[in-house]
């Protein structure tokens, strides 16, 4: 409905009737095949939100809302600690064996305490769950 009202505003209104925030989001044309599929499935649009305006999106493809006078933040700090933790977590599935096995023998569990018995699912189930953290991580 945003884009309805935006194309309303900027085809169908007199500019005086405008507020400055209708000013703002009107669309003077309409926009093509591509620009509107490409609003209506956009990831925020679809999945994770909040709902944004057309010309709002339209300004973040172009670039125009950036800010020129601040330097590009540099990539290389963030990829390397997401490639590092990635590391890790595939270090740990390959290095450190994760076997059920004594779990399920009851001999095991009767000559050991409830604590460790606990204390052995819970680091089972996290080196069971490190498979998915580094492939979550990447």
């Amino acid at each position: 409905t945003s884009l309805a009202c935006s194309v309303y505003d900027g085809m169908y209104r007199k500019e005086e009737d405008l507020n400055a925030d209708q000013k703002t989001l009107a669309l003077r044309k309409l926009p093509s095949i591509l620009e509107f599929f490409s609003y209506c499935f956009c990831f925020t649009s679809i999945l994770s939100g909040p709902a944004f305006n057309i010309s709002d999106y339209n300004k973040f493809i172009d670039g125009s809302d950036k800010d020129k006078d601040k330097p590009e933040p540099s990539g290389v700090l963030p990829s390397l600690i997401k490639f590092l933790t990635a590391f890790f977590f595939i270090s740990v599935t390959f290095v450190l064996p994760s076997s059920y096995e004594p779990f399920f023998d009851v001999e095991w569990r009767n000559s050991h305490s409830f604590l460790y018995v606990s204390g052995y699912l819970y680091l089972l189930s996290f080196l069971t769950r490190c498979n998915y953290y580094f492939a979550w991580v990447l």
